[in-house]
């Protein structure tokens, strides 16, 4: 028996709601590399996808240390276990979050908390993957 090669007559995509990262999705996109989970294609694809568990191990590193990640983009933090420079990772979500380093604050961190448990609920359910589009 051999495999033979099928093709998808019916691929229907729907995007779930988003009010987050506008403009800011390559920042989104270090941010959750910096905090070990890899994607899709380069830094400048907009449509990307992520391993789910890797996607949650980032979640959980950032619920648990909300408070570092703020003393992190005042650089009064620089080492936290599971982040290799979360100075960087920081950054990247304070970018992300359109803010300064004046205005980042605990407040934003749970703003990406709560984005980013939208996207794990709002993802394909049963996949492995969450796939993503910045439009």
């Amino acid at each position: 028996m051999g495999m033979r090669v099928h093709v998808c007559t019916k691929h229907i995509v729907e995007y779930g709601h988003s009010e987050g990262f506008n403009y800011t999705y390559q920042d989104f996109k270090n941010m959750l590399y910096g905090l070990g989970c890899d994607y899709s294609g380069d830094i400048d694809d907009t449509d990307w996808e992520v391993e789910r568990d890797k996607f949650n191990e980032a979640l959980n590193l950032i619920k648990a240390h909300k408070a570092e990640f703020v003393k992190a983009v005042k650089g009064e933090c620089d080492d936290v276990d599971g982040i290799d420079n979360i100075e960087h990772v920081a950054l990247n979500m304070m970018f992300a979050c359109d803010k300064t380093k004046d205005t980042f604050s605990e407040s934003d961190v749970d703003e990406v908390i709560e984005l980013m448990e939208r996207y794990e609920e709002e993802g394909e359910p049963g996949s492995c993957y969450l796939n993503f589009s910045a439009f």
